[in-house]
């Protein structure tokens, strides 16, 4: 007998419908202020035209988030605010008095605070299991510019890798806040694609300063984690300087799983976890049951003493 479809699939598919209409139509003004009346020379350039068009055409990021903060309750919605900049992330409120703790979940490159695929279904789920959940998107990247130097190339990469690990704490800010007197709860960070690379490049980032004491993340999920190289950092010299736990889900060849879990043991990582996911196993059952596997995990691994595990 087949079950009808669920709120969350239901949501889901409401939610990509209303960002194809939304990318699919023409360019939406995030805010006019009224132009006063400009007498006409011969002299104006059609570059101003241009210019005037392109600050009132907002970017993929821009339209993904008006869209979610239509479709979206309110009550789910945050402002992020990073210096003079902010962006939108989705919190959920633990469904229990006490919480487990707080889960950040970062999506991938394009994607945005509620994708179909882990973080929506992760955020919610993780939510009714007594986590408190917040989704965030990451930083729009500037298109790719051909003939840039090096030097110019690698200022550019740090200046997006600040921007990222920024969005990460002052979600961990907001979470902590959300806590309320409960100040002391573990954050993990979840991260899908590029959003594994940054979840893991900013645990190893406070991990290896001063703040180490108090670190950002009491433990890593990883979906999708690729071998990338930003600036000087790869994957790989990363996991060697993270000895957490982790729980790396992988969707590549089994080969790379096994050179990856050959890594962790070398380096005497106990409490690293893998999981091996087929790249077309997206159904919502699916997710419902690796979503659960992620709360037993979690929950069993944060109850843990590093010998025990």
């Amino acid at each position: 007998m087949q079950s009808l479809p669920s709120l969350s699939c239901l949501h889901t598919h409401r939610l990509q419908l209303g960002l194809m209409l939304m990318l699919a139509g023409p360019p939406i003004a995030l805010a006019q202020e009224p132009v006063a009346d400009t007498p006409l020379t011969s002299e104006a350039p059609a570059e101003t035209a241009r210019e005037t068009t392109a600050v009132l055409t907002p970017t993929r990021s821009q339209v993904q988030e008006l869209s979610l903060e239509r479709l979206l309750p309110a009550t789910q919605q945050r402002r992020l605010n990073i210096g003079e900049q902010a962006f939108l992330g989705l919190f959920l409120p633990a469904a229990q008095p006490q919480p487990w703790g707080g889960i950040i979940l970062i999506a991938g490159q394009d994607e945005h605070a509620d994708w179909p695929m882990l973080i929506a279904p992760a955020r919610r789920q993780l939510s009714a299991a007594g986590w408190h959940t917040l989704a965030i998107s990451l930083p729009e990247r500037d298109a790719p510019e051909h003939g840039l130097e090096a030097s110019e190339r690698l200022t550019r990469d740090d200046a997006y890798r600040e921007q990222t690990l920024a969005r990460i704490q002052a979600a961990r800010q907001v979470l902590i806040a959300e806590g309320g007197e409960q100040q002391n709860l573990p954050v993990v960070l979840l991260g899908r694609g590029e959003g594994a690379f940054w979840a893991l490049s900013a645990a190893v980032a406070v991990e290896s300063t001063a703040e180490a004491a108090n670190p950002l993340a009491a433990a890593l999920i990883l979906q999708g984690l690729r071998q990338t190289t930003q600036g000087e950092t790869t994957t790989n010299h990363l996991l060697e300087q993270w000895s957490g736990p982790t729980y790396d889900i992988l969707m590549s060849r089994p080969e790379q799983a096994e050179a990856r879990r050959l890594q962790a043991k070398r380096l005497g990582h106990d409490r690293y976890r893998q999981l091996l996911w087929p790249q077309g196993e997206t159904s919502e059952l699916q997710q419902q049951i690796l979503i659960k596997r992620l709360d037993g995990w979690l929950q069993r691994v944060l109850n843990e003493t590093p010998d025990s595990v």
